[in-house]
């Protein structure tokens, strides 16, 4: 009977440490695709004021490697 009980402890021990470790990883993925919509905003915006040839060409390549990042995080 007591090794049933510890068993039972060392497996919610377990279970609870596994949890509180993938909840901080949906926090963290869920600041990084806000961080990453925000960046795609941001540049967006700028797009639209107007911008020259070679710096149109920098935001099309960084939009680029943030809609990846945004398919990646934001599921």
């Amino acid at each position: 009977m007591r090794i049933r009980l510890i068993i039972l402890f060392g497996l919610v021990a377990v279970m609870s440490f596994y949890s509180h470790d993938s909840l901080s990883r949906i926090d963290r993925t869920k600041a990084e695709c806000e961080k990453t919509k925000q960046k795609i905003s941001k540049i967006e915006s700028k797009m639209r004021q107007g911008y020259r040839a070679s710096e149109g060409v920098k935001m099309d390549d960084e939009l680029r490697r943030l809609r990846k990042l945004r398919s990646k995080y934001c599921r």
